[in-house]
C-alpha cells in the first residue's frame, strides 16, 4: 500500500515534468520557429548551439545542430544532437503514446499538438508545451493515465 501511495506521487511529478520542455543555449545561428501545433507553425533558419535544459523527464547538456524551414505541415527539419551530460530516458516506455515516445526519437522533438517557440540569434531560447501531457497530468490526479506513461503499475502474473 505504501509503495502504491509513493508511486502515485512520483507519477504525478513525472507527468508534470512531461508538460514543458525548456532549454537555453548559445552558439552561431539564426533561427525562428513559432508554433501552435504542427498545423500552425512558421520556421526558418539554422542553429549550431550548446544547450542546457529539460526535455520532458530528462535534464541535460547537449550540442545540437538544426536546420529548419517551412510553414504548417510543409517544412523541412534536420537535427543532429550530441549528448554531453545528463539525459536519462530510462523511465520512458517504448509503447507510449505518439505524444511522448516518438517525440524524442531521431530528429523528432516536438509533438503534433505542441505549442511554443524557438528563437536563436547567438543566444537560444526554446520553450515547448505539450497540451496532451497537461491533460494526462490533470486526469492522473484521479489515477486516469490516458498516455499510459506512469511507472510502477501493478502487473498481473499471466501464469496465475
Amino acid at each position: 500500500m505504501g509503495a502504491m501511495f509513493g508511486d502515485y506521487f512520483i507519477n504525478r511529478w513525472w507527468d508534470l515534468m512531461d508538460i514543458v520542455d525548456f532549454s537555453l543555449g548559445a552558439g552561431p545561428g539564426v533561427l525562428v520557429h513559432v508554433r501552435a501545433t504542427k498545423l500552425a507553425q512558421a520556421i526558418g533558419g539554422w542553429s549550431d548551439s550548446w544547450r542546457v535544459g529539460f526535455r520532458g523527464r530528462s535534464a541535460g547538456v547537449w550540442r545540437e545542430k538544426r536546420t529548419e524551414i517551412g510553414v504548417s505541415l510543409l517544412y523541412y527539419q534536420k537535427v543532429e544532437r550530441e549528448r554531453i551530460a545528463g539525459w536519462v530516458e530510462s523511465i520512458r516506455s517504448d509503447d507510449m503514446d505518439l505524444d511522448t515516445a516518438e517525440v524524442y526519437g531521431g530528429d523528432k522533438d516536438r509533438s503534433f499538438t505542441g505549442i511554443g517557440f524557438t528563437v536563436h540569434a547567438g543566444i537560444l531560447v526554446d520553450v515547448n508545451v505539450r497540451p496532451m501531457q497537461a491533460v494526462d497530468f490533470a486526469l492522473g490526479l484521479f489515477t486516469i493515465d490516458v498516455l499510459d506513461d506512469d511507472t510502477g503499475k501493478l502487473v498481473r502474473n499471466k501464469d496465475l
